[in-house]
């Protein structure tokens, strides 16, 4: 029984030092291959891995953004203007353009819930992080147009 328990208790030791391994190699990995940087209008910039939505990155960095819907793409409340860097991203889905078309959206306006992105890019957010319901639903509301 004694040499089992000193067995184990080296098992045991290995499995640990193995999951701080992993995670060191995971973050080296993820540090080296896809990642992006995300500019907020503020000046923060955060980075976050490839295939993390826009609204998850703001959200685990704690920065309140408005999602009325909870991120399902219906509400339009997390719509970013991502301005030249459309040209990076993917198209919308099926679910975000009807959002998109449904308030007028310019072509720079993305959703936040629904925009994966695979290269750094800078937002501006669209609406208050307050934003209701009632705020997502004026069509042609805030667009975020720059003028001169």
């Amino acid at each position: 029984m004694y040499a089992l328990e000193n067995n184990l208790y080296a098992i045991f030791g290995v499995l640990i030092v193995s999951v701080f391994v992993a995670r060191f190699i995971r973050r080296l990995y993820r540090n080296r291959h896809g990642v992006y940087r995300l500019s907020i209008l503020d000046g923060r910039t955060l980075t976050a891995p490839e295939g993390q939505t826009i609204l998850e990155t703001l959200r685990v960095a704690g920065i309140p953004h408005a999602s009325v819907c909870g991120g399902r793409g219906r509400c339009t409340t997390c719509r970013v203007h991502v301005g030249e860097a459309i040209k990076e991203l993917h198209s919308p889905g099926e679910v975000e353009q009807k959002a998109l078309t449904r308030i007028r959206a310019e072509t720079e306006v993305r959703l936040a819930c629904q925009t994966r992105p695979h290269k750094d890019l800078s937002i501006k957010p669209l609406l208050p992080p307050s934003a209701t319901a009632r705020d997502a639903n004026k069509v042609g509301g805030i667009q975020g147009r720059e003028q001169k």
